[in-house]
């Protein structure tokens, strides 16, 4: 029997996957050009990564901004075992998926069954246990088991490998002039950490166990909340026999291609891991029509490993754009303008949040708190399909508001003619979390800026939380969809107007104790403000705090009831667990310190 491969079409290249088959929609737009306003930084960081989340999914496509290019279609593909075949793939995919018949016929009865897909399998656990399976446990996967499933993989399986950290601790990883390169700084850049098969963002979500002395001693190193074992995958086999493996052998299964994630879904402890880092095959197809997307013209087709900045090159390469975005800066200071005269002009910006929406334009801004003083940074405003002229006129009301105040600004309006271009130049690097943040997030609807009363309740709980000391990131865009698309997509996207997080921290050694009491207080705190002005709003689940009340409202908004339904059918062993993902609420980790944190078990509530 060969077992085909279902493929989905999802317009993102996240991991954020639907569990819906609805179609996803999109009309390509007439090819225009872009400006957006940016300070050059003289720094030259290219190639940047991208966050992955910065796609179609998570905002929606404005019109001004559809215009800014040819559109091209993205189809991220993903695998799952199933007795039909997409078109799209039917011509390639046996060869790369699991078949029964021929990949199992040497692999002897005593481990066969924990490769088979669950339709083919009777001897398949009801997983019934408290907990996932663990070292510990008599359950766990004998080493012939382990040694088989590296056999099937094409040796694609490594076994306990070793966090980069390991190398400034005691023991045979040690290794001083490595661990003198992991200053701070290179520490929190994200290419070593999305190159490496375990290593993920969060370092307080993985439970700060092995991470370099210069930003936290971690007395040693140990595995905390890395998998034991990772299956490097490539194509869709390795991704089906690591399903079919921890289904029927009941260990915790867990996926990461890059490990951007603030809550660390792309950690386990003990776990088996799926990479998908590496699939990075993009395929460019010049007409592609599929009635169940509506969509008749190019199209990319890729891998799941490939990243916004992989995708967009090759976009730019074919004259077409996939539609994403963040870029660079222009800001001021309290310390030169005095605390009242920033704050004034802080304000007199919130009130162009709207027009600003429904022009097209997307703007990312923060608010840094340092010793008293408050720096803001303007970094990026895109204005896609619109000269320098037209980018000015929508920031002319604000820019004429700061010279009033006398505050000194030097915006630089640049135009690009294409979207990468635009992009590439203006892009940060992605960094990776301090060891002693935790970061929540909210969803700020139109609703909330509709009245001067309005947008004054909203600039009095940002100017309440930077006078506390808690960082902002600020994203003001439109995100509703004109099509009516049905997907998984978190419907409290739709009448955004500004998606904002901010960030609390504590002394790099406080107790378990006291970081617990810090985290709930500023949920109690500073984000209850947040959501009590903008009732029945949600949040971005990657970007998000673990502690997040009400997770499935407000990570999914009202799709959460029929996900979790689908959820019930498709996985009814729970084989797929992500903190605070659909269903997660009938699992808990059980942290060894009693942090919100992936160093435990994974035990049934």
């Amino acid at each position: 029997m060969t077992l085909k491969l279902r493929t989905t079409g999802i317009l993102t290249g996240t991991n954020k996957h639907t569990l819906d088959d609805k179609p996803l929609r999109l009309d390509r737009k007439p090819q225009a050009k872009g400006t957006i306003c940016s300070r050059s930084t003289g720094d030259d960081q290219s190639p940047k990564t991208g966050k992955l989340g910065h796609t179609l999914s998570r905002w929606g496509l404005p019109d001004e901004l559809a215009k800014m290019a040819s559109i091209a279609l993205w189809l991220a593909v993903l695998a799952a075992a199933s007795t039909t075949a997409s078109p799209v793939l039917s011509a390639k995919a046996e060869s790369n998926t699991l078949n029964v018949d021929v990949d199992l016929q040497d692999i002897t009865s005593a481990v066969r069954s924990l490769f088979l897909p669950g339709s083919l399998n009777a001897t398949t656990p009801t997983n019934s246990s408290r907990c996932k399976v663990y070292p510990d446990d008599p359950e766990w996967p004998s080493d012939e088991a382990w040694s088989q499933l590296s056999k099937l993989t094409g040796d694609r399986v490594i076994n306990a490998p070793t966090p980069l950290a390991a190398v400034c601790y005691p023991g045979e990883d040690y290794n001083a002039a490595k661990c003198s390169e992991y200053t701070v700084a290179a520490w929190q850049k994200s290419y070593i950490h999305m190159i490496d098969p375990i290593e993920i963002m969060s370092p307080v979500a993985q439970g700060m166990t092995c991470t370099p002395p210069v930003l936290f001693d971690s007395h040693g190193c140990t595995r905390g909340g890395f998998p034991m074992y990772v299956v490097n995958a490539t194509e869709p086999k390795h991704v089906q026999l690591a399903v079919n493996f921890a289904r029927n052998t009941g260990v915790r299964l867990v996926i990461k291609n890059t490990g951007h994630d603030f809550l660390g879904k792309s950690g386990g402890k003990d776990a088996l891991s799926i990479w998908t880092h590496n699939m990075k095959n993009i395929e460019y197809i010049e007409e592609y029509a599929d009635e169940k997307l509506n969509w008749t013209g190019p199209a990319f087709k890729s891998g799941v490993g490939v990243q916004a900045f992989e995708i967009y090159k090759a976009a730019a390469e074919k004259g077409r754009v996939v539609v994403g975005g963040e870029a660079s800066r222009f800001g001021f200071n309290s310390a030169q303008t005095g605390n009242e005269t920033f704050w004034a002009a802080i304000r007199a910006y919130v009130d162009l949040w709207i027009d600003n929406a429904d022009a097209g334009t997307y703007t990312y801004w923060t608010l840094i708190p340092s010793n008293g003083t408050f720096a803001f940074a303007f970094s990026p405003f895109f204005a896609p399909g619109k000269n320098v002229e037209e980018a000015t006129a929508l920031l002319q009301p604000w820019f004429n508001k700061l010279n009033d105040l006398g505050v000194k600004f030097d915006p630089n309006i640049t135009h690009y003619d294409n979207y990468y271009d635009a992009w590439r130049n203006s892009f940060p690097l992605e960094a990776v979390q301090k060891p002693n943040v935790a970061t929540a997030s909210r969803l700020f609807p139109r609703a909330n800026f509709e009245t001067a009363e309005k947008r004054q309740e909203v600039y009095e709980r940002i100017r309440a939380s930077s006078e506390k000391n808690r960082v902002q990131v600020h994203f003001n865009m439109q995100a509703k969809d004109p099509y009516n698309t049905e997907n998984a997509v978190n419907t409290h996207w739709r009448p955004l107007v500004s998606f904002s997080m901010q960030s609390v921290r504590w002394p790099i050694n406080s107790t378990a104790e006291e970081i617990l009491k810090i985290r709930k207080d500023f949920q109690a705190g500073d984000m209850q403000s947040w959501r009590d002005i903008s009732p029945g709003a949600g949040s971005y689940l990657a970007e998000a705090d673990r502690l997040e009340p009400d997770f499935g409202n407000a990570f999914f908004g009202d799709n959460y009831p029929r996900l979790l339904e689908l959820k019930k059918k498709l996985d009814p062993q729970d084989v797929f667990f992500a903190t605070t993902g659909v269903g997660s609420e009938r699992w808990r980790v059980e942290s060894v310190d009693g942090l919100p944190n992936e160093n435990g078990k994974l035990c049934r509530v």
